[in-house]
């Protein structure tokens, strides 16, 4: 299982929209959608609920969820620490702005 899948699942949850994930991470709708869909097809169950005003997590994914979503952290430490063993310094950085300002 690739993690950028998990990664990809996470994002589209928290924009609860698939074509908002498309704008975070520079993917196209029918990519995303296809990302679903083989991230289902090798686990053997739905993890996503679709319908017209967005997506939702199935019970089969609610089990799974706090899972992914330590993976996906785990896999974030694993390459800070690769990257620190390289002697470079990795990490999100986070910049927030009032929006009157943020549109200058």
């Amino acid at each position: 299982m690739d993690i950028k899948k998990y990664e990809v699942l996470l994002n589209a949850l928290d924009k609860g929209v698939f074509a908002h994930a498309c704008e975070d991470l520079g993917y196209t709708q029918p990519g995303i959608t296809h990302m679903m869909k083989s991230t289902e097809q090798e686990i053997g169950f739905s993890l996503l609920k679709r319908n017209n005003r967005g997506i939702q997590l199935t019970q089969e994914g609610e089990a799974v969820l706090s899972l992914i979503r330590e993976l996906v952290k785990v896999n974030d430490r694993l390459n800070q620490k690769y990257a620190s063993l390289r002697g470079v310094e990795s990490g999100k950085v986070r910049v927030s702005s009032f929006p009157t300002v943020a549109c200058a």
